[in-house]
């Protein structure tokens, strides 16, 4: 009955307050400066969110955590199905400028969360796929496409960074590639840039 709810309810209660309390503090000045971040003004928060949740995602902490309340409170984030609109708009404007440069087909860069959600909507990129992009995997398959290693890629492709959270630091590991000839687009970063053409792939 609703009494016994009510009584597990509390239990569960007190069992999330005593996991919370044994938790650790986390690292204060990794904290504080993601939290001068988020002051600064509401485009900085955008990356200070993503940073607190990669710092969460790696090891839960109380401190990590209650900047998170903080943040959220601070700068509400944006509701889930008007991201998914956003995202799915920024898919399509990016997928339109490729083809009109001629672009036929792009590797993507992440075998994540956000790579399988783009998967799901490759319609609005209007690009095949040519496979996915992994620098931890040299071979081998994800979600039905064939996994290529960064170092097999030729001047000349595209590589689309298929991932929310550590865009940044993927587009920075691209360097080497970029120095290639290959062309690495940031969905949520740069435009995309003047025209190429995109062959078959090399792995």
């Amino acid at each position: 009955g609703s009494e016994s709810r009510s009584t597990q309810a509390l239990m569960a209660g007190r069992a999330m307050l005593r996991a919370w309390g044994e938790l650790p503090s986390g690292d204060e000045d990794a904290l504080a400066e993601v939290i001068a971040l988020a002051l600064r003004s509401e485009a900085p928060a955008i990356e200070a969110r993503d940073r607190l949740t990669a710092m969460i995602e790696r090891e839960p902490t109380r401190g990590a955590l209650l900047s998170r309340l903080w943040m959220d409170w601070l700068h509400p984030p944006m509701d889930r199905e008007a991201i998914e609109v956003c995202q799915r708009a920024r898919l399509r404007e990016i997928g339109a400028a490729l083809r009109d440069r001629g672009v036929a087909g792009i590797w993507l860069w992440g075998a994540g969360n956000h790579g399988a959600w783009v998967l799901e909507h490759r319609e609005d990129l209007g690009l095949a796929i040519l496979g996915v992009v992994d620098d931890a995997v040299s071979s081998g398959e994800w979600r039905g496409l064939r996994v290529c290693s960064p170092s097999r890629l030729i001047a000349g492709e595209t590589v689309l960074i298929a991932s929310d959270t550590f865009e940044r630091e993927i587009w920075e590991r691209s360097r080497t590639l970029r120095q290639r000839g290959v062309e690495v687009v940031r969905l949520y970063g740069q435009g995309v840039a003047a025209s190429a053409t995109t062959p078959a792939g090399a792995c």
